[in-house]
């Protein structure tokens, strides 16, 4: 029906524009084909505009057609191509006046496509399409639907050499291609952020003055990279992995934040403690101190981490090692010599009475080592070598087992009498070999953890914590030393006292 009547519009038209042909003869076969079309398109515009609400605009589609076949049939007249772009642009201007953006990009669109910019009507319909695209963006529903039309709008205003609307849309283009890299950005996933960013400055060129530009210069400037270095670890346990996680504490102004695993982070500059996180422990299984600046920080950690060690990073000649959390138990060393019967026995009570050799037949048997005095002094005092006790200051009562005659369970104490890396029962409960042959820590027996032993010509302070083998100038002459003391606190690899116990590294 609609069809019909625009058939029965443009029949009228045809018959008004023959009646108001000039009546002279025509000089070109083209002239009077080009003035029936240009009366119809007269009659048209006057009709339009005398009853704009008459739904006349939707005969512009058989008018168009019209001036386009003679365009076309007749290349050498430019009178129909003259007409075509006036077609084109009043259509467009009559769909506009109705509110009907979208119908009218379309003879906006043809026309640009189908004209030089130089031609007639060019720019006005350029900027009246740029314009529409505009519109639609606001009312897209998604971010891909108003960067198509934001995009298309830029290369309308650039058709027509607007170069301060195509700055403006530049921006705005780049901020919405980097939404993912802002808001990554604002999240703190700054190495995910810097990928995505730099990614469309490459297709870009650069990312103008927007707020895409203001965050990779931000990134750029104000960030590191944190890169995770994983050591081997020859040994069974929990890997580091996919389900493991990092937790960045800063030192100073800023808030605590957690984020997957991975061997790079781009992060603010400034000093944290980098902590990492296994699946099911309820504690970090390693802090690490760094200061990160523009040129990146990197901090090592084990890939993995064998069931009931400590990690201890390394320090100067001191190697990164695992120790054993607690001191061996008498369950465990039953395993590798089962005839063994404890003067104190009692469950998860620690190995103890062991001899020198048996202890290094012990560590051998579960594939560790026993501990250098180095290591050991690392892993009970860390980085706090002048204190007085692994835990601090503290006064040892309740935090450690001196005194009681008998050993406690090797767990005992986790609370208060821990080492800087979580060592328990550094000082007390039983003396722990070393690999020098000399053991270490104090023992259950004593009263103490420090004592004054009295030697020839002078008076010597026996810290049990800090040596394991007394000052040579005093283990070399026991003339008139108090021989039982003495021995007592040497502890030297031929003595079978009872107290003496077990405590394993893995070197990395």
């Amino acid at each position: 029906m609609r069809d019909l009547r625009l058939r029965c519009i443009l029949f009228l038209f045809t018959a008004l524009a023959l009646f108001a042909a000039p009546a002279s003869a025509q000089n070109e076969p083209w002239q009077a084909e080009a003035d029936t079309l240009a009366s119809k398109f007269f009659f048209l515009k006057k009709l339009e505009q005398d009853h704009p609400d008459a739904g006349f605009a939707d005969t512009f589609v058989l008018l168009e057609a019209e001036a386009r076949t003679g365009r076309d049939r007749y290349q050498d007249a430019a009178a129909f191509s003259d007409l075509h772009r006036e077609v084109l642009l009043t259509w467009g201007r009559s769909l506009l006046d109705r509110k009907r953006p979208a119908d009218a990009l379309s003879p906006f669109t043809r026309l640009i496509d189908e004209y030089g910019k130089d031609d007639a009507g060019y720019r006005e319909a350029a900027t009246a399409a740029a314009e529409i695209r505009l519109g639609m963006a606001e009312a897209a529903e998604t971010d891909g639907d108003k960067l198509d039309q934001l995009s298309a709008a830029r290369d309308l205003y650039r058709k027509i050499d607007d170069a301060a609307k195509v700055d403006e849309l530049r921006n705005r283009i780049v901020d919405l291609q980097c939404s993912e890299g802002l808001r990554l950005t604002e999240a703190r996933e700054y190495e995910k952020a810097l990928e995505r960013l730099s990614a469309v400055e490459a297709e870009e060129g650069d990312l103008g003055t927007g707020k895409a530009a203001e965050a990779l210069a931000f990134l750029r400037e104000k960030t590191g990279v944190l890169t995770i270095r994983l050591i081997e670890v020859e040994a069974e346990g929990t890997e580091v992995g996919a389900d493991s996680r990092l937790r960045l504490d800063p030192s100073g102004a800023g808030e605590q934040t957690e984020v997957a695993f991975a061997l790079e982070y781009r992060w603010v500059v400034g000093e944290y403690d980098v902590k990492l996180l296994l699946p099911g422990q309820s504690g970090p299984a390693v802090t690490a101190r760094i200061r990160l600046d523009p040129k990146g920080a990197s901090v090592q950690f084990p890939r993995k981490f064998p069931p009931g060690m400590v990690y201890v990073p390394g320090r100067g000649e001191v190697r990164p090692f695992f120790i054993d959390r607690c001191e061996v138990t008498i369950e465990e060393y039953r395993a590798f010599k089962p005839e063994y019967k404890p003067p104190f026995p009692g469950e998860n009570y620690p190995a103890h009475g062991i001899p020198f050799e048996d202890a290094q037949a012990y560590a051998a048997f579960v594939k560790k080592r026993l501990p250098t005095p180095e290591q050991w002094q690392w892993a009970a005092f860390g980085e706090n070598a002048r204190q007085t006790y692994p835990w601090g200051e503290a006064d040892p009562k309740g935090r450690c087992n001196i005194g009681t005659q008998r050993p406690v369970q090797v767990d005992s104490y986790a609370d208060l009498g821990r080492s800087p890396f979580g060592v328990l029962n550094m000082a007390g409960n039983v003396w722990e070999w070393q690999r020098n042959g000399y053991a270490i820590g104090g023992g259950f027996r004593f009263g103490a953890l420090q004592a004054k032993l009295k030697v020839p010509g002078d008076e010597w302070t026996a810290d049990f914590l800090r040596v394991g083998k007394p000052d040579e100038a005093v283990y070399g002459d026991l003339v008139g030393a108090d021989q039982r003391h003495y021995s007592l606190y040497r502890i030297k690899r031929d003595s079978n006292l009872v107290e003496v116990g077990i405590r394993c590294v893995i070197e990395l």
